[in-house]
């Protein structure tokens, strides 16, 4: 029996020692082989790299710039910890501001659409998240390098909240002086009291925020230094201009969105009459549907509906810089009879002109054609300025 115990290991250990044999001897270049090729230092990981992204106060997101490989797979898990609504759009390079041009442009059917236009130029996108919401991608970086932007398209937001993702094997430049990410996450912050401001005023400036006097889908402009102005995208009317400052937002940002920005300055025009054009001599207002603005030079062009016209309104500031007040360039188009544009003229310090047309009190009659493109010049009185005739 005793032997039989031995002889039964004495077979098994030898049979282990050949497979050991056979390994080494066979298998060992195929290990070496596929060792080497996952150890080569240009070889892609099949692993997943995870960022983090949030947005937060100020329109910012709190990761301005992040780098990856060539061909790396990402997941990106965006959170946001604002108080108002934000997406996640990653473009192709330089391609940011045409992205935001398109959003800007999309009208009614922007919410629809989530603020994102269709586009080849669209890496990938995260859609609009509500306060707190969490939203997660997963995609493959090109293997191109380059700078690959992320900017929220959100109506108002896409001009200073953005970020950039650096497709690279080489080092990042330095924070300071990166020119791809907003510049007020360039510079560690003075200590003291913080600017209402979310960036560094350049003007123009172009703020969608909750504003008094103003509908839910307000918009504050503020064309230089001098003059601001507030322009309701829900009723598709100018309702007010004021001088010297712009706004503080800083409660409104503190406050989940429900308090109103602060006008800075003081209000010096405003009228009171609602709509300002009439159709066809009719004395009710036309129906009007909001269809976006785009930009020239900086400067929104509101687009929206007028009945069956079609409107562009462009507003702009004097020449002058010392002046107070700013031109409103109107074009309308597909009109069938006189238009009728409506001024407030009770304010005895606003001179107002136009540069085509007929007045009569505070009326503007014009012919289809010179409603096609024609200004109107709102001036305080007591600056200096030529305001058209």
């Amino acid at each position: 029996m005793l032997k039989s115990y031995f002889t039964y290991f004495g077979q098994t250990f030898y049979r282990i020692r050949l497979f050991m044999r056979l390994l080494l001897n066979k298998g060992f270049i195929f290990f070496v082989i596929v060792g080497a090729f996952f150890s080569h230092p240009y070889a892609k990981s099949q692993d997943l790299t995870e960022i983090r992204i949030k947005a937060i106060s100020g329109l910012k997101y709190d990761l301005p710039r992040f780098a990856v490989k060539p061909g790396t797979k990402v997941k990106i898990i965006f959170e946001n910890s604002d108080e108002m609504a934000h997406n996640l759009v990653f473009t192709l390079p330089g391609k940011r501001e045409e992205i935001v041009g398109l959003a800007n442009n999309l009208g009614g059917s922007g919410p629809s659409m989530n603020f994102i236009p269709e586009s080849e130029a669209i890496l990938a996108s995260i859609k609009v998240l509500n306060p707190d919401a969490k939203e997660e991608i997963v995609f493959t970086v090109p293997n191109e390098e380059g700078i690959y932007p992320y900017v929220c398209t959100y109506p108002g937001h896409g001009f200073i909240m953005f970020g950039a993702m650096y497709v690279t094997t080489k080092a990042l430049p330095p924070l300071e002086t990166d020119q791809n990410v907003p510049e007020s996450q360039r510079e560690k912050q003075e200590v003291g009291k913080a600017s209402p401001h979310p960036y560094p005023l350049t003007y123009p400036i172009i703020y969608r925020t909750f504003l008094p006097d103003c509908g839910p889908a307000g918009i504050a402009v503020a064309l230089n230094k001098k003059v601001s102005y507030s322009w309701d995208a829900g009723k598709c009317m100018f309702r007010y201009a004021w001088k010297d400052g712009f706004l503080d937002n800083s409660e409104q940002w503190q406050a989940k969105g429900k308090e109103l920005s602060i006008i800075v300055g003081e209000v010096f025009y405003k009228p009171t009459l609602g709509f300002p054009f009439r159709l066809d001599n009719s004395e009710n207002e036309p129906e009007v549907k909001f269809m976006g603005y785009r930009l020239e030079n900086g400067f929104p062009k509101f687009n929206y509906k007028m009945g069956k016209a079609l409107v562009n309104e462009f507003i702009q500031p004097f020449e002058d810089p010392n002046g107070i007040g700013y031109s409103v360039q109107f074009e309308v188009s597909d009109l069938d009879n006189t238009l009728i544009y409506i001024a407030d003229k009770s304010n005895d310090k606003m001179e107002v002109s136009s540069d085509k047309g007929k007045w009569e009190g505070n009326k503007l009659y014009l012919t289809p054609e010179e409603g096609k493109n024609f200004k109107v010049y709102y001036k305080e009185i007591g600056t200096n300025h030529h305001a058209g005739h």
